[in-house]
């Protein structure tokens, strides 16, 4: 996700929402997208440790888009597959 084109613009065809990781349930990184220069960044561990700055921050950006909050939960397990997929709707 660092890496840039000739004219230094990180990833500029590629377009993601905030992105929070999560490990051992605690969040670890939270990463996002400026919206002027596409740039992939990283917010500070203080920000991320704020969880429910976190979650304010989901709410505002599903509402102004609007769109329900939602997270996709990923669970390495014993299943067949080797991950469970958990699609976590705050509407539900």
């Amino acid at each position: 996700i660092w890496a840039s084109d000739d004219n230094g613009n990180c990833c500029p065809l590629v377009h993601i929402r905030n992105t929070v990781v999560v490990y051992k349930g605690l969040p670890r990184h939270w990463f996002f997208q400026k919206p002027e220069s596409h740039n992939i960044m990283k917010k500070h561990s203080e920000t991320v440790k704020n969880k429910e700055g976190i979650l304010n921050k989901f709410r505002r950006e599903c509402q102004q888009n609007g769109v329900p909050t939602a997270a996709i939960q990923l669970a390495i397990d014993d299943s067949p597959d080797g991950v469970t997929v958990n699609i976590l709707n705050e509407a539900e």
